[in-house]
Formats: C-alpha cells, structure tokens, sequence
C-alpha cells in the first residue's frame, strides 16, 4: 500500500508491504518494487503546477520483519530501463 508523505523538503512516497515475503527485500526488489510509484507521483505532482515540493524517493517498510529501506528518485531514473525490459517481457 503506498502513501505519500511530505515534510518541508519535499514529497516521500511510503510503501508498507504487509504480506509474508520469501526473504527480506534486495536493495534491487526494493528499487523495482518502489519505481513506479516514485515516477508516476512525481508526474502527478511535480507537473500541474500547483506544486513547488519535490517528490524525493520512498521509505519501503517490510511489516512482519521490520526491514526498512530507502530508495531515492535518481535510483528510480536509474531503474527505468529495467523497468521497461520488465514490462515489455510481460506484454510478450
């Protein structure tokens, strides 16, 4: 479940996985896991021009074990070409 949170330096999206995981997130899982969300806010929010706030990354917390992580908006750039490869194998 995502949700967004924002303090004076700019937008956090918050993913809280409640669901059993086979193991704790990779830094990569937690990057592809998060993406998409960190992108598609910054598209909602950074471009009606009603908001100056930046979204920033997202804080992944792992419920049931209380793994927690970050990752940042460069890294979700970063995964962009990865993420497409994802899609695009799924769209067959």
């Amino acid at each position: 479940m995502p949700l967004i949170v924002i303090d004076d330096s700019g937008y956090d999206v918050r993913w809280l996985i409640a669901g059993p995981l086979p193991h704790r997130l990779t830094d990569e899982e937690r990057v592809l896991i998060a993406a998409p969300a960190i992108l598609a806010s910054a598209a909602d929010l950074e471009t009606d021009g009603l908001w100056t706030i930046p979204v920033l990354g997202a804080q992944v917390w792992e419920l049931r074990t209380g793994a927690t992580g970050y990752v940042t908006r460069a890294e979700a750039e970063g995964a962009r070409p990865r993420l497409q490869a994802m899609f695009d194998r799924l769209a067959g």
